[in-house]
Order: C-alpha cells, then sequence, then structure tokens
C-alpha cells in the first residue's frame, strides 16, 4: 500500500529532480498553458512550433534559459527563484489581459446590441402600419433576421400572433365573444375531424343542461 502511494504521488521522481539538482518540473503543454500570456509570439496561441519550443522562447525573452534544461517532455527548472520570477511576470500580465478581454467583450456586446436596433428599426418599417390593414399583418413576408438573433425572431413572431389574436377578439361582435371560450374548446376537441362543427353560428350555451 505504502509503495502503491509512493508512486503514486510521484515521490521517487520527486527525490531523483531534487537529487539532480533541480527544484521544480513542469510538462511542456503545462508550462505553455499558464504562462503563454508574457510573449506576443506565445498568446493567444503559438502560430507555429511545439510546445517544447514555444517554452524556450518563453525562457529566452527573460534570460531564464540558463536556469534550465529540456527533457524529452518536462522542462527542468534549478533555482526556486526562476519559478518565482515567472509567477511575478505573470501576476503583472493579468490585469493587462483582464482589460483586453474586458474591451473584446463589450465590443461584442456593442455589435450585438447595433444588430438588434438594426433588427427593431427593420420590424418596424415592415409593420408600421399592420393595424391598419385587414390581415393584421399575417401575409406580411418576415425580415431574414441577422445571424445569432433566430431566438429573438421567433420570440417576435409568437408576440405578433398573439398581438394578431388579441385584435381579432376586440373587433368581435360581443355576442360572438360570450361562445368564444367553448368555440376554442370545441376546435381542440373536434375541430380537426369535421368540416363544419357550427363555429359560424351563434351558441345559446350548454344545449346539454338546456334540454334538461
Amino acid at each position: 500500500m505504502i509503495q502503491f502511494q509512493v508512486r503514486y504521488l510521484g515521490l521517487l521522481e520527486n527525490v531523483r529532480v531534487r537529487r539532480a539538482g533541480f527544484a521544480y518540473r513542469i510538462t511542456y503543454e503545462r508550462f505553455l498553458q499558464r504562462y503563454k500570456m508574457l510573449a506576443n509570439e506565445t498568446w493567444p496561441n503559438p502560430s507555429k512550433g511545439s510546445s517544447r519550443d514555444n517554452t524556450n522562447i518563453l525562457l529566452e525573452k527573460f534570460n531564464l534559459h540558463k536556469d534550465c534544461v529540456n527533457g524529452k517532455t518536462k522542462l527542468f527548472i534549478r533555482n526556486p527563484r526562476t519559478v518565482f520570477k515567472l509567477e511575478e511576470l505573470r501576476q503583472q500580465k493579468i490585469p493587462e489581459i483582464v482589460l483586453i478581454l474586458q474591451k473584446y467583450w463589450r465590443g461584442t456586446l456593442g455589435r450585438s446590441r447595433f444588430k438588434q436596433i438594426k433588427q427593431e428599426k427593420n420590424l418596424h418599417l415592415f409593420f408600421s402600419d399592420v393595424e391598419k390593414r385587414r390581415d393584421l399583418g399575417k401575409n406580411v413576408e418576415w425580415p431574414i433576421a441577422p445571424s445569432g438573433f433566430e431566438n429573438f425572431d421567433k420570440k417576435l413572431r409568437k408576440m405578433h400572433a398573439i398581438w394578431r389574436a388579441n385584435k381579432i377578439i376586440d373587433r368581435m361582435p360581443v355576442v360572438l365573444k360570450k361562445s368564444l371560450a367553448e368555440k376554442v374548446a370545441a376546435f381542440r376537441a373536434i375541430g380537426n375531424k369535421r368540416l363544419e362543427w357550427g363555429y359560424l353560428r351563434s351558441w345559446k350555451g350548454d344545449y346539454l343542461n338546456m334540454v334538461n
């Protein structure tokens, strides 16, 4: 059990690394992922070369390569101060990266908002007089929604359908409105099964109770 834990934790490898005079070891992939922000050649992603090549670019940029040795898959660092120096450089760079990301995000939001305003103006042009039309805009051809606004377009279509339905109900005579709920229920039950089920007639009420 103890031997398994020693192998699992890499304690023997740590001892061998320490005896060889190194304070720290890390794979090139992990090193690059953590410190690539420190150089234009490696940020946001290296344009060429292997992880090992780009790791060496970072080390040479800050004159830290003399304290490091390249292994097959890992970088070995002799002095802990080299690690501390890398971490210090990283902490200094983070606020700059945050500002860049914030600027990018604000730009993305601004472009998204501009597209939304443009879409709203287009819809206003298409639907400016629909309330005066007999079909209340049923046959108006909707403009094509810009990329990324498909869900917004669906919501607007649904809103228009609800608005149009309410307008149609408002135009109905009072006598027809009284039986509207019953006719809707009847349509859901038999509307697709019978061509004529009396929806054009004026309903008097609950016919079963009237018979009784």
